[in-house]
């Protein structure tokens, strides 16, 4: 499956489509950290991602895969990778599409 190829269908219900700064689930500390990303701004997201109408389908989703970036869900990804254990899932990696430009 690819981002690109296969947008979650979703995405369109989510709180996140209409937000005015999708940057908010994209925080820069989660590339590095190792522990729960807790910015201001990752909070924000996962108060936004705790009313989402489509929540459950974008923790289905995220759940998928072991290298989504950013918050989905409310999850950053140690979190995620966390609940994968908890439900005995086995993700595989994102396969990221070349987009033409």
């Amino acid at each position: 499956m690819s981002f690109f190829d296969e947008f979650p269908k979703f995405y369109n219900e989510a709180s996140c489509a209409s937000a005015p700064n999708p940057d908010l689930w994209f925080p820069e500390e989660e590339e590095v950290m190792r522990v729960r990303v807790n910015t201001p701004e990752a909070e924000q997201a996962r108060a936004i991602c705790m009313a989402c109408p489509a929540r459950q389908e974008c923790l289905d989703y995220s759940l998928q895969f072991s290298n989504l970036y950013g918050i989905w869900a409310g999850l950053d990804r140690l979190e995620r990778r966390a609940e994968q254990i908890i439900r005995n899932l086995t993700p595989s990696p994102m396969r990221y599409a070349h987009r033409e430009e």
